[in-house]
């Protein structure tokens, strides 16, 4: 049972190899009645869930793209917020969200530059002299 459980993994692993989607289905549809002709009963419900989920994960041909950014993001903000031991304002917490999914660079030389130099002065002792005494 452990060993055709292991291979049916195995298996979909291979899913991800073809190029193109109707490659992608066919091995799909395939894996899936693997599976449901198994007897192996905690593998029947992954089936299950994939095939109420095909259209999406067969989406994933053709986009290229997963939801792994958005997961990114979220422990981001979650960690965040533990970070922080809450927010009493939601507009802090969102604040807090833009400033790290946005990842923003502040140099704050840009921000407040330093002030321009002074024209250049005598030396302080040249400056300070002191005034003639009259007698």
């Amino acid at each position: 049972m452990t060993a055709g459980a292991y291979r049916m993994r195995l298996t979909l692993q291979e899913f991800y190899e073809p190029t193109n989607p109707q490659a992608a289905k066919v091995l799909l549809g395939e894996w899936v009645g693997m599976v449901m002709t198994s007897g192996i009963e905690p593998m029947v419900k992954i089936p299950q869930t994939i095939q109420a989920h095909a259209e999406g994960v067969l989406h994933w041909f053709r986009s290229g793209l997963s939801n792994g950014f958005l997961e990114g993001l979220n422990s981001l903000v979650k960690a965040a917020k533990a970070k922080a031991r809450g927010y009493r304002k939601i507009r802090s917490l969102i604040a807090i969200a833009y400033l790290i999914a946005g990842k923003l660079k502040f140099n704050v030389a840009e921000l407040w530059p330093a002030p321009a130099k002074a024209a250049s002065r005598p030396p302080a002792a040249a400056r300070f002299r002191p005034s003639p005494v009259l007698c």
